[in-house]
């Protein structure tokens, strides 16, 4: 007599290329390579700017990360702070 259930088929590991990177020889956390030597700033802008903002981006044809680093060197000279040197404000 047939069985209406057949036998569970017998679970195969995952592919080698879908196994988890190795995380003990990598720091915790999510790392971005091009992240590497940047230091995050966070802003929380109204929800109007920040709507301009991503219309900007896409007007441009740019990130809203690289129209924040212009508006950021922009700050930085109106200042007289020349941020590729590293000159520290005083």
């Amino acid at each position: 007599m047939p069985t209406l259930f057949p036998a569970p088929l017998a679970i195969q590991p995952a592919a080698p290329h879908l196994a988890k990177p190795d995380t003990a020889t990598r720091p915790a956390g999510f790392y971005a390579a091009t992240q590497a030597g940047k230091k995050k700033v966070t802003a929380a802008p109204d929800p109007a700017t920040h709507k301009q903002l991503k219309s900007l981006a896409v007007d441009k044809d740019v990130t809203t990360e690289s129209l924040l680093a212009e508006a950021n060197s922009d700050l930085l000279a109106r200042h007289g702070i020349n941020h590729n040197a590293g000159e520290l404000p005083k």
